[in-house]
């Protein structure tokens, strides 16, 4: 760390509000410590709405706003960056610097959007940490004491900022391309072994249920033989409609593969994943389909138990999905 910029930060640090968002304790009370080491005035929080409360607080008690907010982002109730577009809406010029374990493309738009100063990637390294505070409250300074011209060279960086979030669309344009199924628009394989992945573990984590269901249309391949693949392709496509407008917003439906889709529905029971899936096995029995008229789902349902993997799930489901299809088809089983 370059010595002349730890001297800056030591210097106007002791003129800096800072507020100091962190939902997990560990991690909180070891920045905290490094943030008392350069400001003296430091708020925290716990989460998103406790920051903005706190926020809204610090302006009715003393009539001016935080010099600096340092914000996580993957926090309950209210995240990091729905807690800093509160804060801009109050503030539009409120200087913030979010910390996050996540970068992806769409997440740095939304930050452009609200108007976020810095950005960091976790983990932080104390150098790296440093020198974008040491940075930020020498701009912060700047702004106070020349507040009208900055005004005039923010307005030059417009253009510049339009252009930045046009090439991080075509980024995320790009990413979008990456996770989904190009012939049905739900996701693909790829990117369901992620969504599964995450909402087992954080099932696991938080106590809470979460089941899955895997679905197979029966007879495909006569389909196919009988109509033609492009035939196919156009009853994959509908019924792939057909589950994404009958799951519910929590629900995640992809395309497992061939004509074997699946469902991860967040936070549902046994009794839940039944339901629906006896909803789409009848909705589907009951469509018309082009050129084959009808056709008919099975349904193989497994829920999160103790001492589950991702792995286990997946086994249990496909087991019944095979149980479904065996004893006759156009059934759901568990």
């Amino acid at each position: 760390m370059d010595e002349s910029k730890l001297n800056e930060l030591l210097k106007i640090g002791k003129t800096i509000k800072l507020l100091y968002v962190e939902d997990k304790k560990d991690i909180r009370e070891s920045t905290v410590q490094l943030l008392e080491r350069f400001f003296d005035d430091i708020s925290i929080a716990v989460n998103g709405r406790d920051g903005i409360q706190k926020y809204l607080d610090f302006y009715n008690k003393n009539g001016q706003y935080y010099d600096l907010v340092v914000s996580d982002v993957a926090m309950p109730d209210i995240n990091g960056i729905e807690m800093s577009r509160a804060i801009t809406k109050i503030n539009k010029e409120q200087a913030i610097l979010i910390v996050s374990a996540y970068s992806d493309s769409e997440m740095l738009i939304n930050l452009i959007d609200i108007g976020i100063n810095e950005f960091m990637k976790k983990p932080t390294k104390e150098n790296e940490f440093i020198f974008i505070l040491s940075k930020m409250v020498k701009d912060i300074s700047i702004k106070k004491k020349y507040k009208k011209s900055i005004k005039k060279i923010e307005k030059v960086n417009v253009n510049l900022k339009q252009k930045i979030k046009q090439e991080l669309q075509k980024n995320s344009d790009l990413e979008k391309l990456a996770v989904t199924d190009k012939l049905t628009s739900l996701y693909n394989r790829v990117q369901l072994d992620n969504v599964i992945d995450f909402g087992v573990n954080k099932a696991i984590r938080y106590n809470t249920n979460i089941s899955i269901i895997f679905i197979d249309i029966d007879k495909f391949k006569s389909i196919n033989d009988t109509y033609g693949h492009q035939v196919g392709d156009q009853v994959l496509k509908h019924f792939s409609k057909i589950l994404q407008s009958n799951i519910r917003e929590t629900d995640i439906a992809g395309r497992w593969g061939g004509e074997e889709f699946l469902i991860i529905c967040h936070e549902t029971n046994i009794e839940g994943s039944l339901n629906l899936a006896e909803n789409l096995r009848v909705v589907i029995e009951n469509t018309t389909f082009k050129h084959i008229k009808n056709l008919t789902a099975s349904f193989g349902i497994a829920v999160l138990e103790e001492k589950d993997s991702v792995h286990s799930l997946i086994q249990r489901a496909d087991k019944a999905l095979y149980k479904a299809k065996q004893s006759g088809r156009n059934k759901v089983c568990i």
